[in-house]
């Protein structure tokens, strides 16, 4: 099976700040080849490779559009496509990079007050101390912390304030489980798709460039083309 991997471009870099559950699908507006899961507020599914070949793998975007760059930061990874047409997600392969702009998100939230839940949880703590970041997808009893791989991260209270440079990422986190797929709290969730927001128009337009170069060099041969067709002609 042929799975698609992704790195980042320097030029796409430079816009970082730090750098199974079964649905049915909706594609209503969207590419071919593109559908959305109506059980996850922003989650789509892009076919690859793209129609009218048939799909091997599925990508994981929380952003409408295809990528338009082969190195780009904005999937979550691939699944294997099963015979409804759904992502396996028990065979999520996650994309090593889009971490960087999740954790990046989330530690710039964190700077800017993003969260009134963890807010208020720092608010109240009775000392200094450490507070959780955990994932919406599965929310554990109220006298449970959750477990490993949903909690996100954790971050630093002094004097019940949250100090968002001492954000630390678990290892132990996963993006996918058998709970679904990950569900940021609100206001970090926000923050996020802002900046893979930012992140997919820059690729755009990263395609859009690469597209008029490679148009005008292709224009260029062209007219050589033609020049050593010429000269050929007038000496024959």
């Amino acid at each position: 099976m042929t799975m698609l991997f992704f790195r980042p471009t320097a030029r796409l870099a430079a816009t970082l700040p730090h750098v199974q559950r079964l649905v049915r699908f909706s594609s209503t507006s969207l590419a071919a080849g593109t559908t959305r899961d109506p059980a996850h507020p922003h989650l789509y599914y892009h076919a690859s490779p793209p129609p009218p070949a048939a799909p091997q793998s599925l990508i994981l975007t929380f952003t409408p559009g295809r990528p338009t760059e082969f190195l780009s930061f904005l999937p979550l990874g691939t699944a294997p496509v099963l015979p409804t047409g759904g992502p396996d997600l028990t065979a999520f392969q996650e994309h090593p990079y889009f971490r960087n702009v999740f954790n990046a998100a989330i530690r710039d939230a964190l700077d800017k007050g993003g969260n009134k839940g963890l807010e208020y949880e720092a608010a109240r703590r009775g000392c200094d101390g450490y507070i959780t970041i955990k994932d919406e997808r599965a929310v554990p009893d109220h006298d449970r912390t959750g477990a490993p791989e949903d909690i996100i991260g954790s971050v630093f209270v002094q004097d019940g304030k949250i100090v968002s440079s001492t954000y630390e990422p678990l290892p132990t986190y996963r993006l996918v489980t058998t709970d679904g797929v990950c569900r940021l709290p609100d206001g970090l969730d926000a923050h996020l798709m802002s900046m893979l927001d930012a992140i997919a128009a820059q690729e755009a337009e990263n395609a859009r460039l690469d597209a008029e170069e490679a148009e005008a060099e292709e224009a260029a041969l062209q007219v050589e083309r033609q020049r050593i067709a010429e000269e050929e002609a007038k000496r024959g």
